[in-house]
């Protein structure tokens, strides 16, 4: 085991994965902590990305907001979000409209379960991601969603659907 700190970056073939979040613990392990990477795809191998991604975990709209005002990613950085995991399985804390906004992402993932007991995702969530002209998929209703990254642009594969292409 490895512990990764704010600033690491792991490489896995065409993708490196930056840590973003936590600066610090702060919530002894709880949502506040969560691990947030900003992941490039680099398909062409030249050093630059050609699409990012960004994991945010359980990380509530606050953390998000700090992680970007700190640099991170999004309006405020300078990364550009291609696609977004939705903070906190999408719950109403986990985004905002202005922060939906600022990433801008063209694609938004909910990992959530059909029926769950907390009400995931939050139609607020959901209403905010779409305003900012983000297309969401969500687990509870297509199940499990894979990301096929290319040079000609983004498959989104879910598993109870056909895929849908992206740019």
């Amino acid at each position: 085991l490895v512990e990764l700190s704010l600033g690491d970056t792991v490489r896995c073939g065409r993708f490196s994965l930056t840590v973003l979040w936590p600066e610090r613990l702060a919530d002894d392990g709880g949502n506040a902590d969560s691990l947030c990477l900003l992941a490039f795809w680099d398909g062409d191998g030249d050093g630059a990305a050609e699409w990012t991604a960004l994991f945010t975990g359980d990380a509530e709209a606050d953390q998000i907001e700090k992680m970007i005002q700190s640099g991170g990613t999004g309006s405020s950085g300078a990364v550009a979000v291609n696609v977004l995991k939705a903070g906190h399985h999408g719950s109403k804390a986990g985004m905002t409209p202005k922060l939906a906004q600022g990433l801008s992402a063209n694609i938004a993932l909910v990992s959530c379960g059909a029926n769950n007991r907390y009400g995931h995702p939050a139609q607020a969530t959901i209403d905010a991601l779409e305003a900012a002209g983000t297309r969401v998929f969500r687990t509870d209703e297509l199940g499990d969603i894979a990301c096929v990254f290319s040079r000609e642009g983004i498959e989104v594969r879910p598993q109870y659907a056909s895929g849908v292409a992206l740019e």
